[in-house]
């Protein structure tokens, strides 16, 4: 399951994600000329225009804005591995915006195979998978060769050294309960990009596909908007004060 909507079954249309993290094994390929026969004029051209592509990623701060890291990443039950570092490597994309799911316990496809939440979750339950999936990012960046950007310095440093970085990301935060205070919590474990919604309804706006109920945001301000560097395009809830 593909918490973002997508479900891996061959009805569903190829998305972003999976192209992209397709890519960057075909890219690989293309490079090593693994897609056409040896000594063939093709694979000559696939691997020219693949080598230029990569020169091209090379030299640039590649960001891919929104993933889970494929099938061994984030939302899996697998542990933390090198299958993330090693995938970026080959395509040479430099940094990835790790995307954790605090909501992804509850979800599951209905009868039309449609993804929503099957359940109100137990008070805490959504707060307590958010810390575990924090706690398999800080065994990622120990261990397995990806560094954690907490800044665009960051971001410049890891790419000068040719090293994969990763940004801790949320996508809904149904953890937070209506404690603000787990938002800073969640900064100093190293998030900087968040999505406000999700499948699961919330008091912060409407879920990303449900019906609209909410005009504003009760948590607009200071106190939050301080807290991060970026909110997902899914949310209107404004990251900064309001003026008025």
């Amino acid at each position: 399951m593909d918490c973002c909507g997508h479900g891996h079954s061959h009805h569903h249309a190829l998305t972003r994600r999976r192209w992209m993290w397709s890519t960057l094994t075909s890219v690989a390929a293309m490079v090593g000329g693994g897609l056409a026969p040896r000594g063939s004029t093709a694979s000559a051209q696939s691997a020219e225009t693949a080598a230029a592509a990569l020169d091209v990623l090379r030299h640039s701060i590649s960001v891919d804005v929104h993933t889970h890291g494929g099938t061994t990443g984030i939302t899996s039950t697998a542990p933390p591995s090198d299958d993330l570092a090693k995938a970026m490597r080959a395509g040479s994309l430099a940094v990835a915006c790790l995307a954790d799911v605090p909501d992804a316990p509850i979800l599951a496809r209905n009868e039309a195979g449609v993804l929503t939440a099957t359940r109100m979750p137990e008070p805490g339950a959504l707060y307590k998978h958010h810390l575990e999936r924090l706690d398999w990012v800080d065994e990622m960046v120990a261990a397995h060769g990806l560094r954690r950007a907490l800044s665009a310095a960051d971001l410049e440093a890891a790419h000068r050294a040719g090293q994969p970085a990763i940004v801790g990301d949320v996508e809904g935060l149904d953890f937070l309960e209506t404690k603000l205070e787990r938002l800073e919590e969640a900064h100093q474990r190293g998030v900087r990009h968040v999505q406000l919604v999700h499948y699961t309804p919330n008091d912060i706006g409407d879920f990303q596909t449900g019906a609209v109920t909410h005009r504003d945001s009760p948590y607009s301000g200071p106190r939050c908007s301080r807290r991060v560097i970026d909110s997902d395009s899914f949310a209107t809830w404004p990251m900064r004060p309001k003026t008025r």
